[in-house]
């Protein structure tokens, strides 16, 4: 699952110099130390061309220059640390830590087995990961019409395996909390060729599934979809999962409080329940307010987490761009929102709109022709930058909609 998923990061660094004091028997008057200029921040943003999960390639807004990329792994919500699983060896596996703010590699550790990353905690202290099963396994489970689940979670300040779970049954990691007390599991219904799932809460301080499934708060819905993006809020709170439901042809987000603990399903405008459109949704999160946004649907909506529910929908004319691939499995739909939270751009993999989050309106396209694989945007708002999935990073002026290479 999607710890949530961040779909475009702001990231900025900082140098600054120091100096030592001079030292002398008899007292004496420092020299004046030479004026130099403070070196420029550097500002970065994080494109995923293949979705949540995928590369992460950083680029300096101020050159445009690709600064570094990393290999397929998630980021952590807080947007400092992420995380990426190799294989090695004849059956095991490798875990890499970065610094997202350089680039750098934080550690490395070697675990036995084949794993997959599947949650990450909001600030990256606890890492969860799934057994691969062999595929004798697999027939043997689906012979004997059954699953095995096996999660291991690991504290990635030392490296050290905290809990191993052995559950049966078809579960799937949402996410871990921040104080690592708490996993949250979605449960797959039947565990072979499943049609909806349940929330479940494993106890990691009492090594316990709890028995109940979490319920939505008002609402007894049989919970079945697809999930789609992922985002977490960097305090830690919320989980929010874009579910593509696979009854009703419909987008809703599942919200999860990780806190309270109690999810919530809010249904999203949906159209005429085209399937292909729906995945072109993609989310944003300002304080308790979430903006969803398709770009090939036209519309706008925004969800209040206080109120857990939407709040306001704007409609706008999609236009006729070209829409990339509807049998695509990746997540093309990107967005970012500004450091003040007025403006939200956002596109369905091609085009780029803004969404005024003050007056409530939408304009575009500001964009044709790119393949687009990440949004940024300078920390005062006046540039917007396109990452394509080929080709040299593009710069708008948001002042005068005019774009430069």
């Amino acid at each position: 699952m999607f710890t949530h998923s961040l779909l475009t990061i702001l990231l900025l660094a900082t140098v600054a110099a120091c100096s030592s004091p001079a030292t002398s028997v008899a007292p004496t008057v420092a020299p004046k130390p030479a004026e130099t200029s403070a070196p420029e921040p550097v500002e970065l943003f994080l494109a995923r061309p293949d979705g949540a999960k995928g590369i992460a390639i950083a680029y300096d807004m101020s050159s445009g220059r690709e600064e570094f990329a990393l290999p397929a792994g998630m980021a952590s919500a807080s947007g400092n640390l992420f995380f990426a699983a190799e294989p090695i060896k004849d059956a095991d596996t490798k875990i890499n830590s970065f610094d997202l703010l350089t680039g750098h590699e934080l550690a490395d550790y070697e675990l036995d087995g084949r794993w997959t990353l599947s949650g990450l905690s909001p600030l990256g202290r606890w890492l969860a990961l799934t057994r691969i099963p062999s595929e004798s396994e697999t027939q043997a489970w689906a012979k004997a019409d059954e699953w095995k689940t096996e999660v291991k979670i690991l504290d990635t300040k030392t490296g050290e395996t905290k809990h191993i779970l052995k559950l049966d049954g078809n579960f799937e990691v949402e996410t871990v909390s921040a104080d690592g007390t708490s996993l949250f599991l979605v449960q797959h219904l039947p565990a072979l060729n499943p049609d909806h799932y349940v929330i479940r809460l494993y106890d990691l301080s009492q090594e316990s599934l709890i028995a109940d499934p979490l319920r939505a708060k008002g609402s007894d819905e049989v919970m079945a979809g697809h999930a789609w993006e992922g985002l977490a809020s960097p305090n830690g709170t919320w989980l929010l999962t874009l579910y593509l439901s696979t009854r009703r042809n419909t987008a809703f987000i599942h919200t999860l409080n990780l806190v309270d603990k109690y999810p919530v399903c809010i249904d999203l405008p949906s159209g005429d329940g085209n399937f292909d459109q729906l995945k072109y949704y993609t989310l944003a999160l300002n304080a308790s307010k979430v903006y969803a946004a398709n770009a090939a649907l036209g519309v706008v909506a925004e969800i209040n987490l206080s109120l857990l529910k939407v709040t306001n929908v704007v409609e706008f004319e999609p236009g006729a761009g070209m829409l990339i691939g509807s049998d695509s499995k990746i997540q093309t739909a990107r967005n970012v929102l500004t450091k003040d939270g007025a403006k939200l751009y956002f596109t369905s993999g091609q085009n780029v709109w803004a969404y005024d989050t003050k007056t409530k309106t939408v304009s575009g396209p500001f964009l044709t022709e790119a393949f687009v694989s990440g949004l940024g945007v300078s920390s005062d708002g006046g540039r917007l930058f396109v990452a394509q999935k080929t080709g040299p990073l593009m710069t708008f002026d948001t002042t005068n909609v005019a774009a430069s290479q």
